[in-house]
C-alpha cells in the first residue's frame, strides 16, 4: 500500500530535478507488475491442483 505513495513521489520528484530515469521508472513499475501478476496465477494453479509432488505434500 505504501508503494502507491512512494512510487508516484519518486516520479514526481525525478520530473521535477529532471534526473531523467522517468522511462526506467515506468518501465520497472510495469514489469513489477506483470511478474507480480504471473507468479499469482502459478501459485494459484499449484494450490488448486491435487497433486502431491506438486505441492510439496501439504496436507
Amino acid at each position: 500500500m505504501k508503494n502507491l505513495i512512494v512510487t508516484p513521489t519518486a516520479l514526481i520528484i525525478n520530473l521535477r530535478e529532471k534526473i531523467g530515469l522517468e522511462k526506467d521508472m515506468l518501465v520497472g513499475v510495469i514489469q513489477t507488475l506483470i511478474q507480480l501478476t504471473v507468479v499469482g496465477y502459478v501459485l494459484t494453479y499449484i494450490i488448486r491442483i491435487d497433486r502431491l509432488w506438486l505441492t510439496g505434500l501439504w496436507p
